[in-house]
């Protein structure tokens, strides 16, 4: 077997090896990019969820004092129609 021959066999096998590793790689690369996309989409979804989030609170928290105040005004329309018909309180 001569230098040439062992240079070639050396060749032939590091082509068999490297050409389907670098195929793995480039897939594996276009997979972990198509999931880097996803994630930010999702941390964006998450970042638009917790603003509604944060306004719904707020909304239930006015909502609540305006039934407070309805509340209030019902019972003081209950006491001056009472009034005004002339039965005790």
């Amino acid at each position: 077997m001569t230098i040439d021959l062992g240079f070639k066999i050396t060749s032939v096998l590091t082509t068999i090896i490297v050409l389907p590793l670098f195929g793995w790689v480039w897939t594996t690369n276009t997979d972990v990019k198509q999931l880097e996309y996803e994630h930010s989409d999702a941390v964006e979804d998450v970042k638009e969820l917790q603003t509604e989030i944060k306004e719904m609170k707020n909304n239930e928290t006015q909502i609540k004092l305006l039934q407070k105040d309805i509340d209030f005004i019902k019972k003081e329309v209950k006491d001056i129609s009472r009034h005004i018909k002339g039965t005790p309180l």
